[in-house]
């Protein structure tokens, strides 16, 4: 029988989640306004996929570097330490940027939040180990589940709303406020258990050179990984081109790039309640026959798209 939470646990889950939902829309306002932004200047679609593909290649780059530094040193500080730094760089240069160097600007912050947070995202999923007793775990990432959930959903919304009366500049202030509020929150836990720490880094490269060695010699996996990266391919693709859907339905009322992530969020919202419902034998050929139905709903996309032209 599972135990109820401590008022302690509590206290860290609504810190947690609060944390959790406020950073995670000042992210869906940031990224609304600026993809908003940038799709709607000269070569928006260069500069788009400069603003998208720089935060893929520095999370390549620096995450395993933020593992390292999660398993060795203090991860509520390292998350403090990087909300603060994040929403200081939001703030000023909202403030000071002149206009002229905005688009420049914008991909710039971009880069600083993606390095800032391959060094947070580790230590954010690891400190939940020290908030709460272990049997707990799963009961505080539902209830966490659940918060992103809605706040992926309603995000888009809000973002519209605040886009519709405010410039990048608000955009990016707010931003700066959520990172500072959200690192506050963490800033307050109240740790249970120590953390337990990795003997030297060296051990923990070790870890990650047999984790890719294990990775090529074992063939399911890297079919596995394999197809992932093509599918994320096609979705970085498709997230390319999103912000420009607005032209697209230019004869619509709705402004369709706000319509299509609520859209997005409530089919993942969805398809995480039906994934429950599944039977979980997560074999080669059923995870491979899940991606080919994936495929095959989506191509009738673009004559449904056709047929619906007036």
């Amino acid at each position: 029988m599972t135990t109820k939470l401590s008022h302690t646990e509590k206290i860290n889950t609504v810190k947690v989640t609060s944390s959790n939902v406020i950073s995670k829309f000042g992210d869906i306002l940031f990224d609304y306004v600026n993809s908003v932004f940038l799709s709607s200047v000269a070569n928006g679609g260069l500069w788009l996929s400069l603003y998208q593909s720089s935060e893929v290649f520095i999370s390549v780059i620096f995450n395993f570097l933020g593992g390292v530094l999660s398993d060795t040193g203090n991860r509520k500080k390292i998350i403090w330490h990087c909300d603060l730094i994040s929403g200081l760089v939001c703030i000023l240069l909202a403030i000071f940027i002149p206009h002229v160097f905005f688009i420049y600007a914008i991909i710039i912050i971009n880069i600083i939040l993606a390095i800032i947070s391959s060094y947070r995202s580790p230590a954010y999923k690891a400190v939940f180990r020290e908030i709460v007793q272990k049997e707990h775990l799963n009961q505080v990432n539902s209830v966490l589940e659940i918060a992103k959930q809605v706040i992926q959903i309603t995000g888009p919304t809000g973002a519209l709303i605040i886009a519709h009366f405010f410039d990048n500049r608000f955009a990016l202030i707010f931003d700066g406020i959520s990172f500072i509020i959200s690192g506050l929150l963490i800033r307050k836990l109240t740790i249970l258990s120590a953390p337990v720490k990795k003997k030297s880094s060296k051990k923990t490269f070790s870890q990650i050179r047999e984790g890719l060695n294990y990775i090529f010699h074992n063939r399911e996996i890297l079919i596995i990984i394999t197809f992932s990266s093509i599918v994320n391919f096609v979705i970085a693709g498709y997230n390319l081109i999103l912000p420009f859907s607005t032209y697209a339905f230019s004869d619509s009322h709705l402004k369709a790039y706000a319509v299509l992530l609520t859209a997005e969020s409530i089919g993942g919202l969805l398809g995480a309640t039906a994934s429950t419902l599944i039977k979980k034998t997560p074999t080669t050929n059923k995870l491979l026959f899940l991606i080919f139905l994936d495929g095959l709903a989506l191509m009738p996309s673009e004559r449904i798209y056709h047929l619906s032209r007036p």
